[in-house]
């Protein structure tokens, strides 16, 4: 046969030497030569057949074959080029080299046609020891040359004009300042000492398979690895490695892991190894679904190293188990530190299981009396949760709302918004007016025994008081403040006798509007109010006793949200009270300034009327009826001055200081239920015991030919949370 040698492959996209001419024993078959780009392929025929030449940065094409030697199969081609065919009809095609197609089985008499050769048309290349920068790049998805196709029976070659190849020493970084840049086309910077560097805040994705990298380092920003990847992998502190992977190599992580690029899993072929102030990131839902990391190694888990636990909202069962960490290795070391606990719901916890060849995540239900041990959340929470409704209802998103929460704080304060006993502000608001009604009527009980007397004996005493009050308290701990605004007025009538003694009556009007602390609502009330009075005194000595008793309304609205929408659960009570105040001290004169040192205790019985809330559907609450007693001891001096003595008019300042102490002892606690369900819970409102400082100061202008007065007293008490400051006006004549 004659001798035959093997064409050549092209400039840019070479295609590998074919099979040439076959030869006999005597002739030979030479390779063709590669292109620039192209390995060259195998020459056939005689023992002394030569390969082709190599193209750049590939080996030479696989040696040639004789036809009269036993069957052989075809050889590897270069980088880019196409195997040989094999020599008989028992023998294989060589394998293509890199994007080289692979070349057809011998036949009888007949070499296999060659493979085609790959075409590398628009790829970059980065020659020995070079370095390139790609700075917030983009990558094109189009290809410009296709592949050589091989002979009968063998492969085309790969179409390869979008990838990078690189040879050795080669230093490549990726600049990604923000956002995302997906690289199309796969990475072949293997060569010996090489080295990619991804750099920047924003993401590099490699989408592309496969990819062959000797070291690549995230030195920030975030690598997300969704192809083959052959290579060591390093993750800086600042850097996230993601990505499902497959990486064949080692990984080591001084920043962050975060597996899948959802819930996923990311797979390590080697070992990985977790450095010491690094994370991992692991998420979980309801579904039993979570990251996995699944090493074939060995994992390495160095302390300090944090797993971060991020829990998808959702209604968990009451015990579940995720594997997040699988090695076929063996695993050493464990997380110093847990946290993201806080996303997941309040009523389950977590426990790390470290066994031998993977780690295990426990989550268990909690009940609500794990989760709010005491106080009003555990029992609002109880009869929440046991309530039987359905989900679409106001009650039923409420309990969702409540089991999804994953912060025991903003959940309280939810619980809050359901807690009936916010409405106690109003009852308390309506003892402090009484209170204050108490007090004004004592200071008016001062004018009988003035310094300059312009009260007539044995006549009676017509009076109009009016005011304005303003009360404050705080929130304490869970249990919700208000701020008051009070108008009240009054008419009264009195007689005094000739030996001091002096008594009366008279009927106050009281209205208050009250908004409730943190937004949950307002109220007002209104009190119809009768008085019984009188006194004794004989300059020296006083005493007085005043019955102050009557009607009370009430109308609140109670705001609850359940995510965003927004309930007012409305009521219109009643109530009544009585209020005994019981007063008595000894005074003296210096010519025209007096001094009287007092005791007073007042005793306060306010019943509030059950009630049932209207208008929030079943998140609305039935209310039982509750009692309130508060004895109020006070103990103060008052100091009085007299001007213009022995003239037609006189004034009188008054200074009263005084303490007192308020103890609550029985209204405390609301009985409820919410207004579909039977069962009730008690919760805990507002009921302070607290010491007060009472200062209260008055003007009054007396008319002795008349006889009559006009007065302005401006009253406070004050304690810790509390303020409560008024100021009032009365004529007398």
């Amino acid at each position: 046969m004659g001798n035959g040698s093997g064409g050549n492959g092209g400039t840019i996209g070479g295609g590998g030497g074919g099979a040439g001419g076959l030869g006999d024993t005597l002739g030979t078959c030479n390779g063709g030569h590669g292109g620039i780009f192209a390995g060259g392929g195998g020459g056939i025929g005689s023992a002394g057949s030569s390969a082709g030449t190599g193209g750049w940065g590939g080996a030479p094409g696989g040696h040639g074959v004789s036809t009269t030697s036993p069957a052989k199969n075809g050889l590897t081609g270069g980088f880019g080029a196409g195997g040989s065919g094999g020599s008989a009809p028992s023998s294989l095609g060589g394998h293509g080299g890199t994007f080289g197609g692979n070349g057809a089985p011998g036949a009888t008499k007949s070499i296999g046609p060659g493979g085609g050769g790959g075409a590398l048309g628009g790829a970059i290349f980065i020659g020995d020891g070079s370095t390139l920068i790609m700075n917030n790049c983009s990558f094109s998805t189009n290809d410009t040359i296709a592949g050589a196709a091989g002979g009968v029976g063998a492969s085309a070659g790969s179409t390869s004009g979008k990838n990078i190849f690189g040879g050795d020493n080669v230093s490549m970084t990726f600049a990604v300042p923000q956002n995302t840049v997906t690289v199309i086309g796969s990475l072949a910077i293997s060569g010996a000492g090489s080295e990619v560097i991804k750099s920047g805040q924003g993401t590099l994705e490699l989408a592309d398979t496969p990819n062959s990298i000797e070291n690549i380092v995230v030195a920030e920003g975030t690598l997300a690895v969704n192809s083959s990847l052959t290579g060591s992998v390093t993750v800086s502190a600042p850097g996230t490695l993601q990505g499902v992977g497959p990486i064949t190599g080692e990984v080591t992580v001084s920043g962050t892991t975060a597996p899948g690029n959802s819930i996923g899993t990311m797979t390590v072929v080697g070992n990985y190894t977790q450095q010491s102030g690094s994370t991992l990131e692991i998420e979980l839902d309801a579904t039993l679904n979570s990251d996995l990391l699944d090493v074939s190694g060995t994992v390495q888990i160095l302390s300090p190293s944090t797993l971060d636990l991020q829990f998808a909202a959702g209604s968990y069962p009451t015990t579940a188990t995720y594997t997040i960490i699988t090695s076929g290795g063996g695993i050493s070391g464990k997380f110093s530190t847990v946290i993201g606990t806080s996303s997941q719901s309040i009523f389950a916890s977590s426990t790390v299981n470290y066994l031998p060849n993977q780690i295990d995540v426990v989550i268990q239900q909690l009940s609500s009396s794990v989760v709010f041990p005491s106080g009003n959340a555990q029992a609002i929470a109880a009869a929440l949760l046991a309530a039987n409704v359905p989900a679409s209802s106001p009650l039923g998103m409420a309990q969702t709302f409540l089991l999804e929460s994953t912060s025991v704080d903003s959940a309280t304060s939810f619980l809050n918004q359901l807690n009936p006993t916010s409405l106690k502000g109003a009852s308390l608001a309506q003892q402090e007016t009484s209170f204050l009604i108490q007090s004004l009527l004592r200071n008016y009980f001062t004018y009988f025994y003035n310094v300059f007397d312009c009260r007539e004996r044995n006549a009676w005493n017509f009076w109009l008081d009016g005011g304005y009050e303003r009360g404050d308290q705080k929130n304490r701990q869970d249990l919700i403040g208000y701020r008051s605004n009070t108008g009240f007025a009054a008419i009264g009538l009195d007689y005094l006798s000739s030996n001091s003694l002096f008594a009366g009556c008279s009927f106050f009007y009281t209205t208050t509007s009250l908004h409730l602390r943190s937004s949950l609502g307002h109220c007002h009330t209104n009190g119809y109010l009768g008085n019984l009075y009188g006194g004794w005194n004989n300059h020296r000595y006083f005493m007085n006793l005043s019955l102050l008793g009557g009607y009370v309304d009430y109308t609140t609205h109670r705001n609850v949200t359940t995510g965003s929408t927004l309930y007012t659960a409305y009521s219109g009570h009643g109530g009544k009270e009585v209020d005994a105040s019981l007063s008595f001290g000894l005074f003296g004169y210096i010519n025209y300034f007096r001094f009287s040192p007092y005791v007073a205790i007042d005793y306060l019985y306010l019943h509030e009327n059950s009630f049932t809330e209207k208008r929030a559907g079943n998140l609305g609450t039935h209310v039982d009826s509750a009692t309130y007693q508060v004895l109020r001891p006070v103990f103060g001096v008052d100091f009085s001055y007299g001007f213009n003595p022995g003239y037609a008019t006189s004034r009188n300042l008054d200074v009263n200081l005084a303490v007192g102490y308020e103890d609550r002892f029985d209204g405390k606690d609301y009985t409820a239920n919410f207004v579909t369900q039977g069962s009730t819970f008690t919760v805990t409102g507002l009921n302070p015991h607290r010491f007060l400082f009472l200062p209260k100061v008055s003007f009054k202008q007396c008319f002795v030919d008349k006889p009559s007065s006009l007065a302005i007293t401006y009253q406070g008490a004050f304690a810790s949370h509390f303020n409560d400051q008024s100021i009032s006006f009365q004529i007398s004549w």
